[in-house]
């Protein structure tokens, strides 16, 4: 897992529990099951809409991965180097 994407999150939820807190004294006020429901979906519904499906699948499954290590193996090695020895510094 990247600190960065990790520290990101955390940064957000940090922000959006802060901004609750400080609105309000009434906390369950802003959890709410169907909205959550509404917002993730609508999303979900309007990116499908806006792109084709198998490029939103694709990145949905790279969101997913942020959070995961991937693993590397020599082939993968192999590509990178070749693409760092292809580029010419002048």
């Amino acid at each position: 897992m990247s600190i960065a994407t990790l520290l990101g999150f955390l940064a957000g939820v940090g922000l959006f529990i802060g901004a609750i807190m400080s609105a309000t004294d009434n906390y369950p006020s802003f959890v709410s099951g169907p909205a959550v429901v509404m917002v993730l979906g609508g999303t979900l519904a309007a990116t499908f809409i806006g792109y084709q499906a198998r490029y939103v699948l694709l990145a949905l499954r790279e969101v997913g991965g942020l959070f995961f290590k991937g693993k590397v193996d020599r082939r993968m090695l192999t590509v990178e180097t070749g693409k760092i020895r292809g580029t010419s510094c002048r």
